[in-house]
């Protein structure tokens, strides 16, 4: 995507983070709740959009010392939540939308803050999941029924108009994303948790573990997530599994295990 990647980071101190996008603007986030835009004077209203909801807002999160993931999640008939992280194109967002379409409710894109005991949805979500045109098409949908988020991107705002929830909801297990040589579930160990889910924290891929008060905290709310949640790994083979077997194998191994923590 055109200005996806940012050109500069500078967190300043815990409270203060300062980022630039050379095609989008610069951004001074502080204190967990004031952010400052100096946007390009030609800059799409939806790329400033695209900023603010992801690392932005992550930002936020991040300085209220909240541990966040880059992740999705999806609430399951009102019998608890999931959260499913894995990284750019392994098919999150989508599988949030196909999980939707089988009639579960949505509750966040890209930046997901869990808790032992529920999904924080502080700031609220947008019910926006980002999917490419072939995605849409695996949903049996029709891709130009939905906006483009840039016009010279073909990703496209899967809009959500029902099932949406803006409320905390229990968190009963988190799904790590991977390539497999068959659709399966595979149980992790807190530490094998810990280390496939660390890489998909904002703090890491923002580059906030340089103090090591920050550093401390943040591995001290992983450990614990991983020590009183579930992990799962949940396997596809990459672009050949189609979304109602995967959605029907998280369904069946949801219901069948993710009631144990309550």
């Amino acid at each position: 995507m055109r200005g996806g990647n940012l050109s500069a980071v500078r967190h300043l101190d815990v409270n203060t983070s300062y980022y630039f996008w050379e095609h989008i603007g610069a951004f001074l986030v502080r204190d967990g709740r004031n952010i400052l835009v100096s946007p390009r004077q030609d800059v799409e209203e939806s790329q400033l959009r695209l900023s603010l909801l992801g690392p932005i807002i992550a930002t936020i999160l991040l300085q209220r010392e909240y541990l966040v993931l880059h992740a999705s999640a999806v609430t399951f008939k009102d019998n608890g939540s999931a959260i499913f992280v894995g990284e750019k194109g392994e098919g999150k967002s989508s599988l949030a939308a196909a999980l939707h379409a089988h009639g579960h409710g949505f509750l966040s894109y890209d930046v997901v803050a869990p808790e032992t005991t529920e999904i924080s949805t502080l700031p609220p979500p947008v019910p926006r999941p980002k999917l490419w045109p072939e995605a849409i098409h695996l949903l049996e949908k029709n891709p130009e029924d939905y906006p483009r988020i840039i016009n010279d991107v073909d990703k496209r705002n899967y809009r959500v108009s029902q099932r949406f929830y803006n409320r905390p909801e229990p968190l009963h297990c988190i799904y790590l994303l991977s390539e497999g040589e068959r659709p399966e579930v595979v149980s992790l160990s807190p530490t094998d948790a810990f280390l496939g889910l660390m890489a998909h924290t904002f703090a890491a891929r923002l580059g906030r573990m340089s103090d090591e008060q920050s550093r401390a905290m943040h591995f001290k709310q992983l450990t614990t997530l991983v020590r009183e949640v579930p992990v799962y790994r949940l396997k596809r083979i990459q672009s050949q599994t189609p979304y109602n077997t995967i959605t029907r194998l998280v369904e069946e191994h949801f219901y069948r295990n993710g009631h144990h923590h309550v």
